[in-house]
């Protein structure tokens, strides 16, 4: 290629491409200045709004400072330890002391949680019963004929209600009158129980909580000496957890059955009631014959007989005696026993 030819091209190429690096260069600038986020944090005007944001931030750093107040003092081991924490669903860490009867609370663990025991006896029920005064109806009018006011030939329901003019049969007869008294007493059963007493006891004592921290997720809590353990509780019978391997089973409860077989009465027996008779010669009772009062539960040759008549009214009978009723016989029966199990977890002195 002659070389006048070769430099036009090298000419033509060199300056396609110099067109094109200065459009590209142009292109970018323009695109860089355009965009808003250059403008926006310009070094000139973003200076104010970082300045703000720094104060921003300053203010949620004092806030958080103003919150949470001063940091927690260590635990101070001089009187209180660093324990496993006790997870969810088990007492904070406790005081614990077996013994009968029980020692009080220590001062670092001044509250008492509950007492336990392994063991439970309870004396029988000392039972009674007796009876209330029975409550006592009269009943209707029997009438016990009698031949001449000698032997009585029978027995007999009156002929009708009281304050009314009956008529006798067999009219030629004397009678004596008794009444047919219904009574029931009110049982009243007497039940005793003693308290149930206990060979063992283990007692459970708690602390205030403590405003301290200990290293590694521990927690502070108060020292316990001898004959106190610390421990962890929870209701039920349950494995132990961690860091509190010594377990014991207890009880905070009794389930106690004890009492009497059911106490009753019989029907009152020596109930009496009494009535006014008068007997009559006519069929309308204008004239009585004779005025008697006639009582219940005599025998037929203690009570006073009243003479052939032919009608009669009885007055409505009133009660005199109200009698008495025998009480059943009742025994004990039941037991008393162990309830609501409680697992203790204690940690190795």
């Amino acid at each position: 290629m002659p070389l006048r030819k070769f430099r036009y091209l090298r000419r033509m190429e060199f300056t396609s491409h110099t067109r094109f690096t200065l459009a590209s260069a142009f292109m970018g600038c323009w695109l860089i200045s355009c965009t808003p986020t250059e403008r926006v944090f310009d070094n000139t005007t973003g200076s104010s709004s970082s300045g703000s944001g720094g104060a921003g931030g300053s203010g949620d750093v004092g806030g958080a400072g103003g919150v949470g107040g001063a940091p927690a003092e260590p635990c101070p081991t001089e009187t209180h330890l660093c324990a496993v924490p006790a997870p969810e669903g088990w007492s904070a860490p406790s005081a614990i002391v077996n013994g009968v009867p029980a020692p009080d609370c220590p001062a670092q663990y001044p509250t008492l949680a509950f007492d336990s025991h392994d063991d439970v006896a309870g004396a029988p029920a000392t039972c009674g019963c007796s009876c209330g005064t029975p409550d006592v109806t009269c009943g209707d009018l029997v009438v016990f004929y009698r031949q001449s006011c000698g032997q009585p030939i029978g027995p007999d329901v009156a002929s009708g209600p009281p304050n009314t003019c009956l008529i006798a049969t067999p009219k030629q007869n004397a009678a004596t009158a008794i009444f047919n008294e219904v009574g029931v007493c009110p049982p009243i059963p007497d039940t005793l129980l003693e308290p149930p007493t206990f060979q063992s006891s283990h007692r459970s004592c708690t602390a205030d909580k403590v405003d301290a921290v200990c290293e590694n997720g521990l927690t502070c809590t108060p020292q316990v000496f001898p004959p106190f353990q610390l421990c962890v509780t929870r209701d039920g019978d349950l494995p132990c957890p961690p860091g509190y391997p010594e377990r014991a089973l207890h009880f905070k409860g009794t389930a106690d059955s004890r009492g009497c077989t059911e106490c009753t009465c019989g029907s009152a027996k020596g109930a009496r009631c009494e009535s006014s008779l008068q007997a009559y010669a006519d069929e309308l009772c204008g004239t009585p014959v004779i005025n008697g009062t006639l009582t219940s539960g005599n025998e037929w040759n203690d009570s006073p007989c009243i003479g052939s008549f032919s009608n009669y009214i009885y007055t409505t009978p009133k009660l005199i005696e109200p009698g008495s009723c025998l009480p059943s016989l009742v025994d004990p029966m039941g037991t008393i026993d162990l309830a609501e199990p409680v697992t203790f977890c204690c940690a190795k002195n």
